[in-house]
């Protein structure tokens, strides 16, 4: 026998009951397509838990919320839509776990918010937040983002942008240096080069030196250098920390090309688009 949570969105009952009916309105009239338990709560103070977890099984049984993968979150799906189809929205949630954890510190980052500036063209497959370990994140948000989880004084550096909190350009020149895993540098560079020339140069040195590794300074030097920022990458290496390295343009499981400015080994290949944009004009 099929469930019912199995059907396909056209095929959900769109009905409503006289019960539900108040409930769908203000949710409606309300215009969020975010609502947590508690929202469900303060329409009637002091209404039992088995009601509320009554209001919602038959909330989402007819198709009006659609559970989001933060515990406690759904997504409303408004009369407006052509059947029981979600929004496609991909930061729900996001958004719902800063509505649940109020002090919960994250934002929006590299590639992610490249595409959110508009500097990148296409959406990355999977989007990139950056969150602070304490307080502890929603563990579903793994399921649904590459999270990048660190101390909570390396999570700084982001602006509000479609009700999100995103990296600032500054902040992606910095998370691309930091996390240069999760970027492919060589397709990419196209986008960093325009990034590069919009970014406050002068402000790099206070990002780096709020992360605080060496080793980024130094891939930021050299990607400064990549997308030919001279100001930056002299700027970069008047200030960053004296250190005898080596570092590593990606991990270190090789040694390839040595660029002794960096004291970095280049094992991307990355000197590469160098010699390339000097060919293309870039």
């Amino acid at each position: 026998m099929s469930n019912k949570r199995d059907q396909n969105p056209s095929q959900k009952r769109r009905t409503i009951s006289d019960t539900l009916a108040p409930i769908v309105e203000h949710l409606e009239l309300k215009g969020d397509r975010i609502v947590l338990l508690d929202d469900l709560r303060n329409l009637r103070p002091g209404i039992p838990d088995a009601t509320v977890r009554w209001t919602v099984h038959e909330l989402v049984e007819r198709g009006w919320l659609e559970p989001l993968a933060v515990k406690g979150a759904y997504e409303f799906i408004p009369g407006s839509a052509a059947g029981a189809y979600q929004s496609g929205d991909p930061w729900l949630n996001l958004k719902a776990a800063l509505r649940l954890q109020p002090k919960l510190k994250a934002h929006v980052g590299l590639t992610s918010a490249a595409w959110i500036h508009g500097y990148r063209e296409r959406a990355p497959a999977r989007h990139t937040i950056v969150a602070a370990r304490v307080p502890k994140p929603p563990p579903s948000l793994s399921s649904v983002y590459i999270m990048i989880k660190t101390n909570q004084g390396k999570v700084f550096g982001a602006e509000q942008k479609r009700g999100l909190p995103v990296a600032t350009i500054e902040r992606i020149f910095v998370e691309v240096a930091w996390r240069p895993d999760l970027v492919e540098i060589r397709s990419d560079i196209e986008w960093l080069g325009r990034l590069g020339a919009d970014l406050d140069a002068h402000a790099i040195p206070g990002y780096l030196g709020r992360l605080s590794i060496k080793s980024v300074w130094a891939r930021a030097g050299y990607l400064a250098e990549l997308i030919r920022q001279a100001e930056l990458a002299n700027l970069i290496e008047e200030l960053m920390p004296k250190s005898k390295g080596p570092f590593y343009s990606g991990n270190a499981t090789r040694a390839d090309r040595y660029v002794s400015r960096w004291k970095l080994y280049d094992n991307l290949g990355l000197w590469e688009l160098i010699s390339d944009a000097e060919t293309n004009g870039f």
